[in-house]
């Protein structure tokens, strides 16, 4: 089955030859496409359309990404959201997620995984959450006492340093958000190696399964809380 098949796109971004690279790769997956060279016209055209899913650069003149960002979570924190960043821009990969990306990937980019982080945002939430999939995760277990913060779509777990971003991890953490344990697998999508000022050490991990009871408390947990951060930068409070 393939989800991204009539699926509505906007891509953004200035540079005109990467608009026409997403969308040749978008167009050959059935995806309806459509362009913005700015944040500003990305938002007009999102109030008028309406999309499935958003593919965004960060840095644009006319508008950027991060004013999009923020403006579009302002409308709803659901739609995902892709933010491609460069080495030069000022915003880290904890603070994108944290602001509401559903996704946050470093130019240049494998558009082959820019096609698998679309098709699994893409899915019904409990569908994909539900199945282990292809996750290997027997070498890497997380077992902290510190709380973990919750948000949209993953885990924000101090003290834990991750080796590597895109390690794959299997948790069983307490979420006092969710009044009980966390317990599923994950990838690492950031991590903060030292503490600073608000910002204490650890990693953020993206949800890719979740244990039955613990998805059932996160999925009441999502109804009740109509939080913006895929995954927290910090532990709230």
């Amino acid at each position: 089955m393939n989800i991204l098949e009539k699926k509505k796109i906007l891509v953004v971004d200035d540079e005109p030859m990467l608009r026409e690279i997403l969308r040749d790769v978008l167009d050959y997956e059935g995806v309806v496409v459509r362009e913005a060279e700015n944040g500003r016209a990305a938002l007009e055209l999102y109030r008028n359309e309406g999309f499935d899913a958003v593919v965004s650069d960060i840095r644009m003149p006319g508008g950027d990404g991060l004013e999009l960002l923020g403006s579009l979570r302002k409308l709803d924190c659901v739609t995902p959201i892709v933010m491609l960043i460069t080495g030069f821009s000022d915003l880290s990969h904890d603070a994108a997620y944290n602001l509401g990306a559903d996704a946050v990937l470093s130019k240049p980019f494998d558009v082959n995984e820019l096609l698998a982080r679309l098709n699994f945002l893409l899915s019904p939430l409990e569908d994909r959450l539900s199945t282990p999939g292809g996750m290997n995760v027997a070498g890497v277990q997380i077992a902290k006492s510190a709380p973990a913060a919750i948000g949209r779509g993953g885990l924000f777990v101090p003290e834990f340093i991750s080796g590597v971003v895109g390690e794959q991890v299997s948790f069983s953490l307490d979420c006092p958000e969710v009044n009980g344990k966390v317990v599923g697998s994950g990838v690492v999508r950031w991590v903060r190696r030292t503490a600073s000022g608000a910002f204490p050490a650890g990693s953020g991990i993206e949800f890719r399964y979740l244990e039955n009871d613990s998805l059932q408390r996160v999925l009441g947990w999502m109804r009740k809380n109509a939080r913006c951060a895929f995954i927290p930068d910090r532990i709230s409070g």
